[in-house]
């Protein structure tokens, strides 16, 4: 099908070329006054216990860092969001708008993890400042009812218990604006797949007239009257 073809089906076809680019316009002006999210991003390290560690800045043990590990997979596993392959990937890179995750970060590849560090990664993204420090909040109520539903389960002593410590102290937060002109250029792009894919499956339109139909019956019956007559 030629450019030319499409180009008549869609000049038949006007109310559903019409309809389509109205549709269009309107997701590429959505885009283009789409409001912009804020992003709060904190670090929550996992200190060994006060009595085996009053220090807290020493090496950390192998297993403060598998107790960061088992933290961020239960919290994973009642509904966080999951382990992206680059640890520079933000919720609202995701295309999140609202919500918070809280994950231990990789310090390997994308083949082959590799989790050293006793530390939660946590984010939290929504629609103004206070909403996003809210679900900071939450993010890091979780990660404290977590850590103690686990110790409890251990029937850990409290002198024995892991402590936490925010990186920096007061989690920073930052204005997401996004890619504008390329969410703009997306919406055109789709817009503009669909209408195309939509006008070629309707093809063109059948004429709406028929021409007469040529009187050969009539013809016929004339025709055999005649040699009717003739045999008399």
């Amino acid at each position: 099908m030629t450019a030319w073809d499409i180009f008549a089906i869609a000049i038949q076809r006007w109310v559903v070329t019409v309809f389509c680019v109205i549709l269009t316009a309107s997701a590429a002006f959505w885009a283009m006054k789409s409001p912009p999210v804020y992003l709060v991003q904190d670090r929550v390290v996992l200190l060994p216990p006060a009595a085996a560690d009053p220090n807290g800045l020493t090496e950390a043990s192998r297993s403060v860092v598998d107790l960061a590990g088992v933290v961020a997979r239960a919290i994973e596993g009642s509904g966080g969001q999951s382990q992206p392959v680059s640890d520079g990937v933000t919720l609202t890179g995701e295309g999140i708008r609202s919500g918070y995750s809280i994950r231990q970060p990789n310090s390997g590849g994308q083949w082959k993890f590799s989790f050293d560090q006793p530390v939660l990664d946590v984010q939290a993204v929504d629609a103004t400042p206070a909403k996003a420090r809210a679900q900071m909040q939450l993010a890091l109520d979780e990660i404290t009812k977590t850590l103690t539903s686990l110790e409890d389960a251990q029937g850990t002593s409290a002198e024995n218990r892991a402590r936490m410590s925010l990186n920096p102290a007061t989690p920073q937060i930052s204005e997401q604006d996004g890619s504008r002109p390329r969410a703009i250029a997306a919406s055109i792009f789709t817009g503009a797949i669909v209408t195309l894919a939509l006008l070629s499956g309707l093809g063109r339109k059948k004429p709406s007239f028929r021409l007469p139909d040529r009187p050969t019956a009539r013809r016929s019956r004339r025709t055999a009257a005649l040699a009717g007559t003739g045999r008399r």
